[in-house]
């Protein structure tokens, strides 16, 4: 029975590692575009899928290091994981389900899934 759950720790803390990259990224580009002076929501939306590819990879990377094993899996496992938790922000916070959720959630699994299989292949660093 232990040896079922062994996976639900690792992948809570990778996908919560990969929403907080999420966030910092988002909070990194958003004082940017408020130094420079324009807020303009096209330029928004293009960095709103950097960060959520860029967190899902981390995610994935992340995850795949502490299993060690099947890093697709474990990427796009971990990509969903950051997916539900960003989704669930957005819609606390009153966004509406839409096409372009769909589309987040379609550019954050193959990220998390190369994420995956990097963090596998890594190889461990030798101690002379």
């Amino acid at each position: 029975m232990k040896e079922k759950k062994a996976f639900v720790l690792p992948l809570m803390i990778s996908g919560v590692v990969g929403a907080m990259f999420v966030f910092m990224i988002l909070l990194l580009f958003a004082s940017a575009l408020v130094s420079m002076g324009s807020m303009d929501t096209g330029t928004f939306i293009p960095v709103n899928m950097v960060s959520l590819s860029i967190g899902s990879f981390v995610g994935g990377w992340l995850c795949a290091r502490f299993m060690k094993e099947k890093g697709l899996i474990w990427g796009m496992l971990c990509a969903l994981a950051v997916f539900v938790f960003t989704a669930s922000v957005l819609f606390i916070m009153g966004g509406e389900p839409t096409v372009q959720v769909l589309l987040r959630l379609l550019l954050m699994l193959p990220a998390g899934a190369i994420g995956g299989v990097l963090g596998v292949n890594k190889k461990k660093k030798r101690r002379r």
